[in-house]
């Protein structure tokens, strides 16, 4: 790793590309490396919240809706449809007969090199 990173950059703003333009392809996923850190603390975090106020609501000590001068948080509900074995059949023939279409997609994946155990 290179000595372009003695000091961690603000995560709450976005990088600035000369900085970007600095930095090996290694300090790049150094970065990735520990923002992926900071999201899943910051996750636990936010569902430990997102708890407490459930808890809150379940007895009646909050509403649906809760405002502060922070922001708000709101209770909501998401319904999703679970379907029958013969919907994925029909996906696969179509896949065969040439109707169904491919999407492509790309992105990059970063993890973490975990420690060996000793």
């Amino acid at each position: 790793m290179s000595t372009m990173l003695h000091q961690f950059p603000d995560m709450t703003m976005p990088i600035d590309e000369e900085f970007l333009d600095t930095m090996s392809p290694e300090d790049l996923i150094y970065l990735a490396v520990n923002a992926q850190g900071t999201i899943a603390a910051t996750k636990l975090f936010l569902d430990n919240i997102k708890e407490r106020l459930n808890s809150l609501r379940e007895v009646g000590l909050v509403e649906d809706k809760v405002l502060s001068p922070a922001g708000t948080a709101t209770f909501q509900v998401r319904e999703t449809w679970q379907y029958t074995p013969a919907v994925k059949e029909l996906q696969d023939m179509e896949v065969l007969e040439g109707l169904a279409t491919k999407k492509t997609s790309t992105s990059w994946t970063i993890r973490a090199i975990k420690p060996k155990s000793e």
